[in-house]
């Protein structure tokens, strides 16, 4: 939806913030793209994740414990 501006009729009543994500995407502020569901980063915040799924996670959003 915010790559494709073309309203359908289910989209009529689509809050705000989405319009907000569509405006900032067309202004070039944020960028839209695809990531694989096995190497999504998210997952360390949304599920429990064995040591080398959550190591891989925390590679890939940089966090470092020293």
């Amino acid at each position: 939806m915010a790559n494709n501006p073309i309203t359908e009729h289910c989209t009529k009543h689509i809050p705000v913030r989405y319009h907000f994500v569509r405006n900032a995407v067309t202004d070039q502020h944020i960028e839209i793209f695809y990531i694989k569901g096995t190497n999504n980063p998210a997952d360390m915040f949304t599920k429990n994740l064995g040591y080398i799924k959550f190591e891989q996670c925390r590679s890939q959003i940089g966090l470092v414990f020293n």
